[in-house]
């Protein structure tokens, strides 16, 4: 056998490594696409980012923005009074500063996913804590995780899921221990701590269902009107936007963007994904047929998007999640059910969704 000259070897390998920098810069990335319109980004986990998981590279590639699915929670951060843990949430700052990407923090202010003691009076814990010392831990809380990452985070999700489906705000029977013992201040304040320690950040009202509930839609625009009418630093509502392949119609979504960002806000989309299901259905077989309508109804929502980011309307759009087998909508509402909502399949692989999106930014 003929050996190889190591300069010949060497060349050889150099131009092996070209092409597969030629192909890798070949490959389309909606990064890239959507950038002149909004940033583009997904939810994550820690360990999405770790050296040599694929799961990164992907992320990188195709995503501008990036946002913790649970580690930037107040069950996370602060799991025990006084005791903040930022190991997780920094992992995902520092891997979007290394790649220039963005970051959204969620959420401040939540019913769900805040400990218990938050509630609970400091000597006795079975009962309820005063008015005075909820208030006074979430000016702690906020103060001290906003000004943890001042500067890294360019948006907050400051207060997630007030509104009940009828516009009104949630209160204690709907699962908020927030408006049950300190009444509706707890927002006005929650903006006001979080604007004192960032004011660059953009501060989010978030909520679902706005697209798809009028009433829903209607409390949200009385809820920042009264807002920004007391002077409160609201500078964005965010819809979660969780749909279906089958609803809401594309005309919907315009509506609410339209009334929200006539505000005078931003509007950001913050945890987009598209079931292929209706609701409680029993599982069935994904289908090409069942990705072809997925693929259709993703290309419809982000061609609206482009056409609102282009107008200064839209400002982000989040799916999340990165492929389907990590979604939280497998086994939700039906246990033991797969679901298939994202552009990307459990190995990590493009879906026709993939392609209609990258379509719909005008990308060749």
């Amino acid at each position: 056998m003929r050996a190889f000259h190591p300069r010949a070897l060497c060349l050889a390998v150099l131009a092996l490594a070209a092409l597969a920098l030629e192909a890798q810069s070949s490959t389309p990335s909606l990064r890239q696409a959507f950038a002149p319109y909004f940033a583009l980004g997904a939810a994550v986990q820690p360990v999405f980012l770790d050296s040599g998981n694929p799961r990164a590279e992907l992320l990188a590639e195709q995503f501008g923005a990036l946002v913790a699915e649970n580690c930037m929670k107040p069950e996370t951060l602060e799991a025990a009074e006084g005791v903040f843990r930022f190991k997780d949430a920094d992992k995902i700052v520092a891997f979007a500063a290394r790649n220039g990407m963005s970051v959204r923090g969620h959420t401040l202010v939540w019913h769900q996913q805040t400990p218990l003691w938050f509630f609970s009076d400091p000597d006795k814990p079975t009962q309820a804590a005063s008015r005075d010392t909820l208030l006074a831990r979430e000016k702690l809380y906020i103060q001290t995780v906003v000004g943890h990452f001042r500067g890294r985070i360019r948006a907050w999700d400051v207060v997630n899921e007030a509104l009940n489906e009828d516009g009104s705000l949630r209160g204690p029977a709907e699962g908020s221990t927030w408006m049950g013992i300190a009444g509706p201040d707890y927002i006005d304040k929650a903006f006001v701590w979080a604007h004192e320690v960032d004011p660059d950040a953009l501060l989010v009202i978030n909520d679902y269902n706005l697209e798809s509930s009028p009433a829903k839609l209607d409390g949200m625009c009385g809820l920042v009107k009264g807002l920004l009418a007391r002077g409160i630093p609201v500078g964005a509502v965010g819809l979660q936007m969780h749909v279906s392949v089958y609803s809401p119609d594309v005309e919907s979504v315009r509506r609410a963007i339209g009334r929200l960002s006539a505000l005078g806000l931003k509007v950001q989309v913050t945890e987009m994904d598209m079931s292929i299901y209706r609701g409680s259905e029993a599982a069935r077989p994904v289908t090409d047929e069942i990705l072809a309508d997925q693929a259709s109804r993703y290309g419809e929502l982000f061609t609206l998007f482009r056409e609102e980011g282009r107008a200064g309307r839209l400002d982000m759009v989040m799916l999340w999640g990165l492929s389907d087998d990590q979604s939280w909508r497998n086994d939700f509402p039906v246990a033991g059910r797969a679901d298939a909502p994202l552009l990307f399949d459990s190995n990590l692989r493009p879906k026709p969704a993939f392609q209609a999106v990258l379509d719909a930014a005008g990308t060749p």
